[in-house]
């Protein structure tokens, strides 16, 4: 087990997914073993990352739906390894995006921004899904910015009624 900080670039090419285990309190993460997978639910992928520019850098995806495109569009997470360094992308939502935000990574990656964004991957053979719903692309800001309150309906969804 290893706290995702830890990881190195060899842990990532070697195993592709990782599920969360707590381990007296802390998040930890432990390789899956059997690929594919029937869903990503409490795990991340790690994936080469490809930038606008066409850069690879390896990385861990998270709250990825391979069912659900507009979803992924405002909560999968990105953090990307530079340089044995660790950079977690925030979200327009998270509360330090100003400092861990698309303008932030340009900052620690030295690039412009329109030579990072979008970012775009696959974790194809991780999850049982159509390849062309396990493609995605990250862009510096959603095609469109939801308030909170539709974050939050789209996050925990209503009950539907019977």
């Amino acid at each position: 087990m290893k706290a995702i900080d830890r990881l190195s670039q060899t842990d990532l090419e070697k195993h592709r997914l990782w599920r969360f285990v707590s381990n007296r309190g802390d998040f930890e993460i432990t390789p899956v073993k059997k690929l594919p997978c029937t869903d990503l639910r409490n795990k991340v992928a790690s994936t080469p990352l490809k930038f606008a520019d066409g850069t690879i850098c390896w990385g861990v995806v998270g709250n990825f739906d391979a069912e659900d495109p507009q979803a992924n569009e405002h909560f999968i997470t990105l953090s990307l390894l530079h340089d044995g360094k660790w950079f977690h992308l925030a979200r327009y939502f998270d509360f330090d995006y100003a400092e861990r935000g698309p303008e932030a990574m340009a900052a620690a990656f030295a690039k412009p921004i329109a030579s990072i964004f979008p970012i775009s991957g696959s974790l194809e053979g991780l999850v049982l899904a159509s390849p062309r719903d396990l493609q995605f692309s990250v862009s510096a800001k959603p095609s469109v910015i939801l308030t909170l309150d539709k974050l939050m309906e789209m996050a925990v969804p209503k009950p539907k009624s019977t």
